[in-house]
């Protein structure tokens, strides 16, 4: 099977491997496509998250198709469309390490809940089962454009649900990417008052009004008329994105990290409120898969716009080029 791997910053190519045995508790998939994740995938390339060594597996918001399963296996069977799974499931292989390595044409799934149900050790030979916990059946009557987001649409809701103060509240989010967008969506559907969204971009600032965000400004918009908010989400993983969003908190407020970050974050405590609260979210996708493929079969989400581009395998290079220099909202890879 093909695998894409970073070799070097900003080189890459695809191997050849052999398709991953599974064990009894795994199942193995066919990868229908992946998504590029804007913000983790190229943190991984430039060694900034995960992992400090080359050749590099990239990829984990996977899906595909159930073509055989272990002895073990009590909740996947054949023909089931999972996502999250990945070529090198224990995170080196000898040859190449792993971020879940999902940009390949066939990846493991393994299945967290019989695991637990036969009380396995976390030690030993399970002791990664931990990836698994992303491993859940999605429908498979999605058409592949909307089977591809519903990875990632569960995490951002799965962030609103985590944050139960929004509900009547005033809410902001800073960031106009994939999350950013998504992040004002949830928390207006599950009950935010108002919902804000801010960006650097007038480009991303007009988008955010075509999906129905409309309360959307600049950064530069936001410092001169100077609201607060119960509520800030940092959705871009930046701490001068976190530290600019801090000031806009009410007396009590929440502000949220949803994202990868991987630098220290630092801001001026005395531009900050008398109360406030800090909270990063470790989003949950079990939690929000029903929730979001609900929404997606009602045609209540604007992924047609949300996904702005799709490439074929062949093109991964491209596709990871057109992601850096910022021209993808969110993008799915064919496989």
């Amino acid at each position: 099977m093909k695998v894409f791997v970073a070799t070097a910053p900003d080189k890459f190519s695809f191997v050849e491997k052999e398709i991953p045995a599974v064990n009894d508790y795994e199942v193995l998939v066919k990868h229908e496509g992946c998504l590029i994740c804007n913000c983790t995938d190229w943190k991984i390339i430039n060694h900034l998250f995960a992992t400090k060594d080359y050749p590099i597996a990239l990829g984990h918001e996977s899906f595909g198709k159930v073509v055989k399963v272990g002895n073990k296996v009590k909740n996947f069977k054949l023909g089931d469309r999972v996502i999250c799974s990945n070529a090198i499931p224990n995170g080196y292989d000898g040859q190449i390490y792993s971020t879940w390595g999902a940009f390949s044409e066939y990846g493991i799934a393994g299945d967290y809940y019989a695991l637990i149900e036969d009380g396995q050790p976390i030690d030993g030979e399970f002791s990664y089962r931990r990836r698994y916990i992303a491993n859940y059946k999605i429908d498979e009557t999605l058409p592949i454009e909307q089977a591809g987001v519903v990875f990632s649409l569960a995490e951002t809701a799965s962030s609103i649900i985590k944050t139960p103060e929004i509900k009547g509240k005033d809410v902001a989010v800073f960031g106009t990417g994939f999350a950013g967008y998504t992040l004002a969506i949830f928390a207006k559907k599950m009950g935010a008052n108002t919902v804000t969204i801010f960006g650097k971009r007038q480009e991303r600032i007009e988008l955010a009004k075509q999906i129905g965000i409309e309360n959307a400004k600049l950064y530069d918009d936001a410092y001169v008329e100077s609201e607060k908010y119960d509520v800030v989400f940092e959705a871009t993983g930046k701490s001068d994105v976190f530290a600019r969003g801090i000031p806009f908190l009410k007396e009590n407020g929440h502000i949220v990290i949803h994202g990868a970050y991987v630098e220290p974050y630092q801001f001026d405590l005395s531009k900050t409120p008398i109360n406030y609260h800090i909270r990063t979210v470790n989003p949950n996708v079990g939690e929000a898969l029903e929730y979001v493929q609900n929404l997606v079969k009602k045609g209540e989400l604007p992924i047609d716009k949300l996904l702005t581009h799709v490439w074929d395998f062949a093109q991964m290079e491209k596709a990871l080029m057109q992601v850096k220099n910022r021209e993808v909202v969110k993008g799915l890879v064919k496989i």
